[in-house]
């Protein structure tokens, strides 16, 4: 089934309720599911795809990071097959980065991540949550520079050993940390300081204008055949998230979105007045001969 796909995200607990128990206590993971990650690595290879490690509640994500590392630093040896997700929900965000950051250095493995402000904010532990929503904006921005400007690598005790390679997936609906993210490659490009391209993804039917906005990022790059010395900053990748399974099975997934997403409406509506404007340019160019 992934031979057409990019990437396909794998939540953890779906694995079953002894993996569950095992993730929440702590406690050692079944065999099972280590050869089966294994399995899914290899058929991943093969494919040139990828496997995202979904974050959940906090509970389970500490053992879920555990995971995801020890997984990173087997199969991210040359080239991403497992990429972690990390939620700038949470106060211990940026340390989490750090840590990671310098585990790869260390141990000499390719370090990606899935960025996303959180979806579980209604059943979290509140004391690990930023007080406000401009905190996790700030939060999720930082994260997002520290990449893409290589100032996220470890320092101290770690500073001597090569700086790490680390990916990004900028996940998320928010226009402004787009616009900040495609305006800091542009500006690290100009300068030959870009440590990371950027990668942006958000979910089937929403934001669509904002996935828009990305691939314009690229039109603005010319011709797709152009000399590389021509571009000033490099093309960058969009992708669509899909679920897969039936409303029941789903269902858990698309209320965390319609608690995520409750800026929605407002979102709606910049899109209708913007698909109403296009169509308005579209209907005069039409009647004038303008294309």
């Amino acid at each position: 089934m992934i031979h057409s796909l990019t990437s396909v995200w794998a939540r953890l607990s779906g694995a079953g309720i002894s993996v569950t128990n095992a993730l929440m206590s702590g406690g050692p993971l079944p065999a099972q599911l280590f050869e089966a990650m294994d399995d899914m690595a290899a058929h991943a290879r093969e494919l040139d795809c990828r496997i995202i490690i979904d974050a959940e509640q906090q509970a389970l994500q500490q053992s879920i990071d555990q995971v995801a590392v020890g997984l990173m630093r087997k199969h991210n040896k040359d080239k991403v097959l497992i990429v972690n997700t990390l939620q700038a929900y949470l106060k211990e965000a940026k340390h989490k980065l750090a840590h990671q950051v310098a585990l790869a250095q260390d141990q000499g493995w390719i370090l990606a991540i899935k960025l996303v402000r959180g979806a579980y904010i209604n059943n979290e532990m509140r004391d690990r949550i930023h007080a406000t929503k401009a905190d996790t904006d700030q939060c999720y921005n930082d994260i997002v520079a520290s990449i893409l400007t290589g100032t996220a690598a470890a320092t101290g005790a770690h500073a001597a050993n090569k700086s790490p390679r680390v990916e990004l997936l900028i996940a998320g609906h928010n226009s402004e940390s787009v616009d900040r993210a495609l305006h800091m490659v542009q500006q690290l490009s100009r300068r030959k300081q870009l440590k990371t391209t950027p990668e942006f993804g958000q979910l089937q039917g929403m934001a669509d204008n904002l996935s828009g906005t990305i691939l314009q990022h690229n039109d603005r790059l010319g011709p797709a055949g152009g000399q590389a010395q021509e571009r000033s900053w490099p093309a960058v990748k969009v992708y669509k998230y899909m679920t897969w399974g039936t409303v029941q099975e789903c269902m858990e997934y698309l209320v965390r979105r319609a608690v995520e997403n409750r800026g929605a409406a407002d979102r709606l509506r910049a899109d209708m007045r913007m698909m109403a404007g296009e169509l308005k340019t579209r209907v005069v160019a039409s009647l004038t001969g303008r294309h």
